[in-house]
């Protein structure tokens, strides 16, 4: 902050000597002033802490239809709003939605408890960002800039300095300029998510009776074939390797049986 002060003093001071004495009053008075005055903001605006607070719970419900409704209902009573939902049957039969909501952050806290009696918390996690130092560094930062840019369009308005002068003012004064929409975009990024909270609910409804009973039997039919299958190519596999020895033992056993017969066969009388 000082640097800053500084730079504007050397630089007001160097107009300032291109005119005549009085011209632009005391310049260096005038950045001392800022700087105070920069100091004395930084110094007040230090009471109120920034946070920027969020939550995840996941909810087991009875009828995932009555529970989406139920959380829409919620977050319109408390002036929020349903930024995202999903809906998906899973692989065990059972439902799920997803659903995103966005809430004031002043009704963060009696939107979680609501949410809460929709059905039964499996589980829930708050957290809370404290941005207050970078929320004030910028908000002190954007001050000292806008004090600047103040001092430079004051210094155009007079037009006492050369060309020169005039020329490096105003290209200081567009930097600046695009330096303080830089900071005021981020500062109202940090507004939107300190003003709003957001609270991401997941809701499953479990699958019924039939279907708890009915999917292992489909799953444990499925293993059951797999395993069939593995047999079958197993028993393939064996069978073609060990035709050919076969054909060549039957080959061999019917020749062996019929040198057996001829030797045991009677001399003729």
């Amino acid at each position: 902050m000082r640097i800053l002060a500084g730079c504007l003093v050397l630089f007001l001071a160097c107009c300032g000597g291109q005119g005549p004495a009085g011209q632009f009053g005391d310049p260096a008075g005038d950045a001392a002033a800022a700087e105070s005055d920069a100091n004395a903001s930084y110094e007040s605006i230090w009471k109120e802490q920034k946070l920027i607070r969020n939550a995840e719970i996941d909810i087991e419900v009875g009828d995932l239809g009555a529970g989406v409704q139920a959380v829409e209902e919620i977050a319109s009573r408390h002036g929020g709003i349903i930024a995202d939902s999903q809906q998906t049957r899973r692989s065990d039969e059972s439902l799920y939605a997803s659903i995103r909501v966005r809430v004031p952050a002043s009704a963060f806290e009696p939107t979680v408890a609501d949410l809460r009696k929709v059905g039964r918390v499996s589980s829930e996690g708050v957290t809370a960002e404290d941005v207050t130092k970078a929320y004030y560094d910028l908000e002190t930062r954007l001050a000292v800039k806008q004090e600047t840019a103040k001092r430079l369009r004051e210094l155009l308005a007079n037009r006492t300095g050369t060309l020169a002068d005039v020329i490096a003012a105003e290209a200081e004064l567009s930097r600046v300029t695009s330096e303080i929409e830089l900071m005021q975009g981020e500062k109202r990024f940090y507004d939107h998510r300190i003003a709003t909270s957001t609270i991401q609910v997941s809701l499953t409804e479990p699958g019924g009776f039939w279907s708890s009973l009915v999917l292992p039997i489909r799953y444990g039919s499925g293993s059951l074939a797999a395993v069939l299958g593995q047999s079958a190519s197993a028993l393939v596999f064996l069978l073609a390797v060990l035709l050919p020895w076969a054909a060549v033992g039957s080959c061999v056993w019917l020749i062996w049986r019929a040198v057996a017969r001829r030797r045991q066969r009677p001399p003729a009388a």
